[in-house]
């Protein structure tokens, strides 16, 4: 088992493999192979989406002491997701260490000793009586060569390095759909922010023409003051600005890249809320109609953002 899992996460070059700035998909498959004197080491992954990372190895029994550094190693590209790791390992090079069972041992010896002398033998026990009838007094087994691991590890990370560009692969087209997407709510927002100061006066319109169909007259103050508090209780402004940053949040982060999924997932929560308050507060047919649209396109971004790391 190697000593510091930290010196293996390099390669033979010395260089240490980094995550980039591209969005990525947490779906992927990705494959290696790694060929060496004693023989060749396969690797497959696969990766599916996961709230977390989850990094489950499929080693055979004999290199399972390899199996953290392996972990650490894809952990230093994959941030979020479930990924299956399966290794096929065909190597020569092993070594097998023997272990011998003393206190195991004494006691079979003791035990023929006492049936020797029940039976009245004179013949004295001998060493292989004892190890021929003795089951478990040596113990064989098989310890992995640490000249296996350049093998895994190369074949880690061809493995990792193709299931990294399928990731980004269908990142980058997850990543225009959403653009799509949030440029049109930017563009709803700005439509939004075009009606909301409309509403007033068609309370005020309301207000008038149903007075007037009730032969009620009131004067201009009195109108004025209840059209005003209407109009207080019925105000988005504050709504209207945290929607637009964030917007401009979510636009940003689109762009940057990297491991977002969980930041896509939470600013769609506060998009949400906020067009939840928009239609709540609004009574103008046509202000309601944007918020509807709004959270159609959003529980879109919402689905799609679920696929990113």
């Amino acid at each position: 088992m190697p000593q510091d899992w930290r010196k293996l996460l390099l390669s033979s070059s010395g260089e240490e493999m980094i995550i980039g700035n591209a969005l990525r998909s947490m779906t992927g498959y990705g494959r290696g192979e790694a060929v060496g004197p004693q023989g060749r080491v396969i690797t497959e992954m696969k990766s599916v989406n996961h709230r977390f990372c989850e990094v489950i190895i499929r080693l055979p029994r004999l290199y399972l002491s390899f199996e953290d550094p392996l972990r650490r190693l894809i952990q230093t590209e994959i941030r979020r997701g479930r990924v299956e790791v399966y290794y096929t390992v065909e190597l020569e090079s092993r070594k097998v260490a023997v272990k011998v069972d003393k206190s195991l041992a004494k006691a079979y010896y003791e035990a023929l000793e006492d049936l020797r002398l029940f039976l009245g033998l004179n013949e004295p026990i001998r060493l292989e009586t004892i190890l021929t009838s003795g089951q478990g007094v040596l113990l064989a087994s098989e310890c992995p060569d640490e000249e296996a691991w350049p093998l895994l590890e190369e074949a880690t990370r061809q493995a990792l390095r193709a299931l990294v560009e399928a990731r980004e692969t269908e990142g980058k087209a997850l990543a225009e759909d959403l653009k799509k997407r949030v440029a049109r709510l930017e563009e709803l927002h700005r439509l939004m922010l075009e009606e909301a100061p409309k509403v007033v006066e068609h309370y005020r319109a309301r207000l008038t023409e149903r007075l007037k169909s009730w032969e009620v007259e009131v004067s201009p103050d009195r109108l004025a003051a209840e059209v005003a508090l209407w109009a207080e209780r019925a105000d988005v402004t504050e709504e209207l600005v945290r929607l637009e940053h964030h917007l401009g949040r979510l636009q940003e982060i689109l762009e940057t890249g990297g491991p977002v999924g969980r930041q896509i997932d939470f600013l769609c929560q506060e998009i949400l809320r906020e067009l939840n308050t928009l239609g709540a507060k609004s009574q103008s047919l046509d202000l309601n109609r944007l918020v509807l649209e709004a959270k159609g396109e959003l529980e879109k971004i919402r689905e799609q953002g679920q696929n990113i790391e």
